[in-house]
């Protein structure tokens, strides 16, 4: 599980360049936005998280390890729960909240860039599957 890697990921690293491309700013990994954004734009209220499959639990590709697999679900139902929390709170705090998984962004990185782009003038929350 050393090899993991929280930051800087080769999907992360591309769709940081793309949203660069389109004239987004914003900062990687924020500490001080709730729930640790992989983008966030303090300015304009925007924060931009990408689910990993395994780690977040997708419906279609997320495959359970056979070993531990009591820890293993409980881990990933405990993600869920705070994926839902921090949902939750930048919906009260009126931000632009965008979440997408890590499959639609290797699909069709241009569809989810457009989500941003013409969502940026509502205040919505945008879950990708």
């Amino acid at each position: 599980m050393r090899a993991v890697k929280s930051r800087g990921t080769k999907l992360e690293v591309g769709f940081g360049r793309k949203l660069r491309e389109i004239g987004i700013k914003f900062r990687r990994n924020v500490k001080s936005c709730f729930g640790k954004p992989d983008f966030a734009n303090k300015k304009n209220k925007m924060a931009i998280f990408i689910d990993s499959c395994f780690w977040h639990g997708c419906r279609f590709h997320c495959r359970m390890p056979k070993s531990h697999a009591r820890y293993w679900n409980q881990k990933i139902e405990r993600n869920k729960e705070r994926d839902r929390q921090v949902v939750e709170w930048y919906q009260r705090h009126e931000w632009h909240l965008f979440r997408f998984w890590e499959h639609s962004l290797k699909v069709d990185v241009d569809k989810c860039l457009s989500k941003i782009k013409k969502n940026m003038k509502t205040k919505l929350v945008l879950k990708d599957i």
